[in-house]
């Protein structure tokens, strides 16, 4: 019989995230840029009626459209989405001792903190706020208000990611955009 592709977890990972890079080396797979069958390079957001942008396979092409559809705000957005991205980065240095964390809910190790709750380690990561609130709502108190912007472009990749919309929490939410700022991830051949 025919053998059918089926996706049972992500598809696509974030290279920066040491934890996976490291068990992707020990067991020996190979992580590469994400190919798709039948994948022409570009990416679309349709909003119910029609297709209201699409990518181009040449980078320039696209950076244009995006400021011509979404605007300077794109840029604040991304600015957003590389602070929480920054302040999640610190996890490695408090798990391998070579930083400080101010929580007292977190016990220390021979190789750093060890967190004893979800909510104790994004307080020490200065991103348990980010657990209280909308990605929509985030975003505006930053000023990330362009509608186009919030509802289609951050939309669209929550209902991507997440199945969900932008009512979903922001730290999840900015997580899901992590892509869009870095552009580094790989996917898993095997």
């Amino acid at each position: 019989g025919a053998t059918i592709p089926l996706e049972i977890g992500a598809s696509i990972l974030y290279s920066g995230n040491q934890h996976l890079m490291t068990v992707i080396d020990k067991l020996k797979l190979h992580a590469g840029p994400p190919i798709f069958d039948g994948d022409d390079g570009t990416t679309g957001i349709w909003d119910g009626h029609s297709l209201v942008f699409q990518s181009s396979p040449w980078s320039v092409i696209t950076a244009f459209r995006v400021l011509w559809r979404y605007g300077w705000g794109i840029f604040k957005l991304r600015r957003v989405v590389r602070a929480t991205l920054d302040n999640f980065a610190m996890i490695y240095a408090l798990q391998n001792g070579t930083a400080s964390s101010s929580t007292s809910t977190s016990s220390s190790s021979n190789n750093g903190l060890a967190f004893e709750t979800p909510e104790a380690l994004w307080e020490g990561l200065g991103l348990f706020d980010l657990t209280q609130l909308s990605i929509r709502d985030y975003l505006a108190a930053q000023g990330v208000t362009d509608s186009k912007l919030v509802t289609e472009f951050v939309g669209s990749i929550q209902r991507v990611n997440y199945n969900s919309n932008n009512d979903i929490n922001a730290l999840a939410g900015l997580v899901s955009l992590c892509p869009t700022v870095t552009g580094e991830v790989v996917s898993v051949k095997e």
